[in-house]
């Protein structure tokens, strides 16, 4: 009888190791899966969130070097309207160097301070007539170095200006 109760055992027992050998296995393998299945959905969040900060940090650059641009333009556009009222007064075509010189000193201290001179330039003879830089009048300017005038071919007509080389 005892060897009877030790088959049984020994059966009960190797039904239960193989069972439980299979249990370790399907946890085992649960474990492996779910990690893979955590890794997925790691990489796909992962890389969703990098384009899409990506994507974000491009159009924030974007926004400001539109908004940069604009206001240059602007800026551009608020010194042309102050060339193109400098100009219009009459004291440029009709008055002698020394009333000239005396306005341009008046309207340097009126103009923003990114202007640092003010210039007459005769176009057809390529020199500065009168400039509140003392040092540059009667200097003879060729087309390659005077990078604040353009051609007169820029210019539609007498009322038209340009701040500087667009």
């Amino acid at each position: 009888m005892s060897d009877e109760k030790t088959d049984d055992t020994n059966i009960t027992k190797k039904r239960y190791n193989t069972a439980r050998g299979r249990y370790m296995f399907k946890i085992g393998a649960l474990v492996l899966v779910a990690g893979i299945v955590l890794l997925g959905i790691s990489y796909f969040a992962f890389t969703e969130t990098q384009a899409s900060v990506e994507a974000e940090a491009e159009e924030s650059l974007v926004n400001a070097a539109e908004r940069e641009a604009n206001g240059l333009d602007g800026f551009i556009g608020d010194m042309d309207e102050n060339a193109l009222a400098m100009s219009s007064e009459s004291i440029y075509a009709e008055g002698d160097d020394a009333d000239i010189q005396d306005r341009f000193e008046e309207d340097i201290e009126i103009l923003p301070n990114v202007v640092q001179n003010i210039h007459l330039y005769n176009m057809e003879t390529g020199e500065i007539e009168v400039s509140t830089d003392l040092q540059q009048e009667d200097l003879a300017v060729g087309e390659n170095d005077r990078s604040w005038a353009v051609s007169e071919d820029e210019f539609d007509s007498t009322d038209d200006v340009a701040s500087f080389d667009p």
